[in-house]
């Protein structure tokens, strides 16, 4: 274990500090009331510190998680948002958090996640140096601030991730496991199939048709 965080201290440094930054920041728009503008759409609060990682989509997430799924036609309603990233906020809820600290805290240690499991998948892949550049670089891109909103994304990321590794490693039940998860979170995760297909189809031509038949299973 010691040997195995000594390898990755960098990329945990840079991906847990990276979200440090967007939390300060976020606070800091907070304290200084800035920038101005509108209020927060779908009835958000603006009480807590970190509110405005929870504005927009997150709002919908957690009426999904409080109340349910409702729809209303010829209405914006819920049913558009998939059900992951919900009910880990209302399992969170049942212990006692709020809403917006379980989003948070979900999708800030999520992304940690995310980012290393990126960082092992491309160590299968490519060069060391590629792989530790590829992952630092990713958890510093200025977009990556959504990864710290109280959206799925970050559930997703390290899903998706982590059902890339294990299908690198030919542990495929675990591998779809993963891939399910992330196909609860985002509709984007069916193109997961894409890339575990052609490993698949690789490790058939490889190892065999029993294990083909199980990779592509």
């Amino acid at each position: 274990m010691t040997a195995w965080l000594r390898e990755r201290r960098a990329i945990l440094a840079v991906a847990i500090g990276s979200r440090v930054l967007v939390l300060a920041a976020a606070a800091a728009d907070h304290w200084l009331h800035w920038p101005g503008g509108p209020p927060p759409p779908h009835g958000a609060s603006t009480s807590h510190t970190l509110s405005i990682l929870s504005y927009w989509d997150g709002a919908w997430y957690r009426t999904v998680a409080d109340q349910g799924y409702l729809l209303i036609p010829g209405r914006q309603s819920d049913p558009a948002f998939f059900p992951l990233f919900p009910i880990v906020l209302r399992g969170l809820n049942g212990l006692g958090l709020s809403f917006l600290t379980s989003g948070l805290l979900v999708a800030n240690v999520a992304f940690v996640v995310g980012i290393v499991a990126f960082y092992e998948v491309s160590r299968r892949l490519l060069p060391l140096d590629v792989a530790r550049t590829s992952a630092l670089l990713a958890s510093l891109f200025p977009m990556s601030f959504v990864f710290s909103m109280t959206y799925p994304e970050s559930l997703v990321l390290a899903a998706l991730a982590l059902a890339l590794v294990f299908a690198l490693d030919g542990r495929w039940t675990l591998s779809a496991v993963a891939g399910a998860a992330a196909a609860l979170g985002r509709p984007e995760a069916i193109f997961f199939a894409l890339p575990l297909a052609a490993i698949a189809i690789g490790r058939a031509r490889a190892s065999g048709r029993v294990a083909g038949g199980r990779a592509m299973g």
